[in-house]
């Protein structure tokens, strides 16, 4: 009977206080109890890349046009813009057989005055190659993956690829060098 009479006190309350505590609110508490339950301060840098819906609206907020790769070979599957000056574009091949991914990064020399590698790639060797009338450095960053660097008199560009073949990469690189010598270097 005392067994039972204290499983019954206990029980009773714990059912007063699951009770009674349900009905306090936060309207109810003090400020410093509401104050303590609300959530802390976010600690550390916000993310510097910020997701853009199209090009244009890229170029609107960077000044300039981002280095593209052609839309009939390639599937623009993400746009950033990058501590507000650097085009961060990716890419997926339409070839679904093996498909390549690219990142293609652009900006303002004047945003980098220090450095001319907007890469992202470090840890790796880079050999100077000329391609066209540019000097481009190349790097191998994995069995099937390659990175270029390169800049002109006011932009600077990088090319990084995955799941590709050399030669391939070489081809998409020479078309990329070539339109930023016609339509990214003042006349």
């Amino acid at each position: 009977n005392k067994n039972k009479r204290t499983k019954f006190q206990v029980l009773g309350m714990a059912a007063l206080l699951f009770f009674t505590s349900s009905a306090v609110t936060f309207a109810d508490a003090p400020e410093e109890t509401a104050a303590a339950h609300e959530q802390p301060a976010l600690i550390g840098m916000p993310n510097p890349m910020v997701e853009y819906t199209s090009i244009p609206e890229m170029q609107d907020a960077l000044g300039f046009l981002p280095l593209t790769l052609p839309e009939s070979m390639y599937t623009c599957t993400n746009r950033y813009i990058i501590a507000k000056t650097t085009a961060d574009l990716r890419y997926t091949t339409r070839d679904t057989e093996r498909p390549s991914t690219y990142c293609i990064r652009s900006a303002r020399q004047t945003s980098f005055p220090s450095s001319q590698d907007i890469s992202g790639m470090y840890g790796f060797t880079w050999w100077p190659h000329f391609i066209s009338r540019t000097n481009v450095f190349l790097a191998k960053t994995g069995d099937s993956s390659y990175a270029a660097r390169w800049s002109n008199d006011q932009y600077l560009f990088s090319a990084t690829a995955d799941n590709v073949d050399e030669a391939d990469f070489n081809d998409e690189l020479l078309h990329l060098v070539s339109t930023t010598e016609e339509d990214y270097t003042r006349k």
